[in-house]
């Protein structure tokens, strides 16, 4: 689980950043924001989880007070919920975002693994979920095992799972990031040139 944790919060990186770089910073920040918060608010209507940071939905998650069907509407809508208000123009970290949206997937993913192998309630899921999510999102493996074992509370017999996650996690992450950025390599293009054109 820990691989499709890594390709998640890479594109998930890759999308804030390019929200973040294309935000008004003229006029039209007032129009953006005039379409994409209400647009947030109309959403909140139904799904009240959205409003925040999104420390109480992470919260939720800890205690299964999410299901499967819900953590997969409400990680959809955080997802263009957070690009959304970035490319409107605000301002914020990605912390607990990230923890919220790591919870999610790992509830989703253990509600899957649940039918194909009963282990454990979807909770324990979402916990080794934020873990994996969140060292690749903020880029700090050990920090987001230390981090999330001090939020969570939980036993130390998460650990051996949760490094699994964030390793895996922060493998396929480091791998999209280096395929990402190789150069265009054409039949007729050297090491020179293709250096030359990249600077």
């Amino acid at each position: 689980m820990g691989l499709i944790f890594g390709l998640t919060a890479y594109v998930f990186v890759r999308a804030t950043a390019a929200a973040r770089a294309h935000a008004p910073k003229d006029w039209h920040l007032p129009a953006w924001c005039a379409v994409i918060f209400p647009a947030i608010g109309l959403l909140a209507m139904r799904f009240p989880q959205l409003l925040g940071n999104g420390k109480g939905l992470e919260q939720a998650g800890l205690e299964n007070d999410v299901g499967l069907e819900l953590a997969a509407t409400l990680l959809l809508l955080r997802l263009v919920v957070i690009v959304g208000a970035l490319r409107a123009g605000a301002a914020g970290g990605l912390l607990t975002p990230g923890l919220s949206i790591g919870g999610l997937l790992g509830i989703i993913l253990g509600g899957f693994w649940n039918y194909l192998w009963p282990a454990g309630s979807l909770g324990a899921f979402a916990v080794i979920g934020t873990a994996a999510f969140l060292a690749s999102s903020m880029k700090m493996p050990l920090t987001a095992i230390v981090l999330t074992l001090e939020f969570t509370r939980v036993g130390y017999d998460f650990l051996i799972p949760i490094s699994l996650a964030v390793a895996g996690s922060i493998s396929v992450f480091h791998l999209c990031s280096e395929y990402a950025h190789q150069p265009n390599r054409g039949p007729a293009t050297t090491p020179t040139t293709a250096h030359t054109a990249e600077n």
